[in-house]
């Protein structure tokens, strides 16, 4: 990355929405007179609720242009006791977070446009036909691990 123009290392934290968006080195490369991706994947399972993870997507929702997209990556909860387990030993070894259930994340978004297929398990939105668990037409159950991100795009509406 060293070497790429369009390419740059910002060191804010992600609870600081406003100090990422205004940032000199932020404002070089993005145009945010134009629709843009606000990519938030694996990062707001690292934040607290206390601390208003729905704020920081509301931050960027206000001050991107319709049109824009949103993509979230989440780790998930309340899928059954195996992810529960999961979720109780990366809890213990991050020290910090909180995991969510689907709703909780989908709720994160308000007031963008959720896209098909919604906030579901990763490994479900728009597999490849190879990659997806379901292309036999039977219906295999996901792993624990299948289980554990959930991920999904939102969208800007036009105004």
């Amino acid at each position: 990355m060293e070497n790429n123009d369009r390419t740059r290392v910002v060191a804010v934290d992600v609870r600081n929405p406003e100090g990422i968006h205004t940032h000199p080195d932020t404002l070089e490369i993005i145009d945010f007179t134009r629709p843009v991706a606000v990519i938030l994947s694996a990062i707001l399972h690292h934040v607290n609720d206390d601390e208003d993870p729905a704020g920081i997507v509301r931050y960027w929702r206000d001050q991107v242009p319709s049109g824009s997209y949103f993509f979230i990556s989440h780790f998930r909860s309340g899928n059954n006791p195996e992810t529960a387990e999961a979720e109780k030993v990366l809890q213990q070894t991050f020290g910090r977070g909180r995991w969510r259930t689907d709703a909780e994340i989908a709720s994160l978004l308000d007031g963008l446009e959720i896209l098909d297929p919604g906030i579901v398990p990763a490994s479900l939105w728009r597999p490849d036909e190879s990659d997806n668990p379901w292309n036999s037409g039977e219906r295999r159950e996901l792993t624990v691990w299948e289980h554990l991100i959930a991920a999904g795009l939102a969208r800007k509406a036009q105004t």
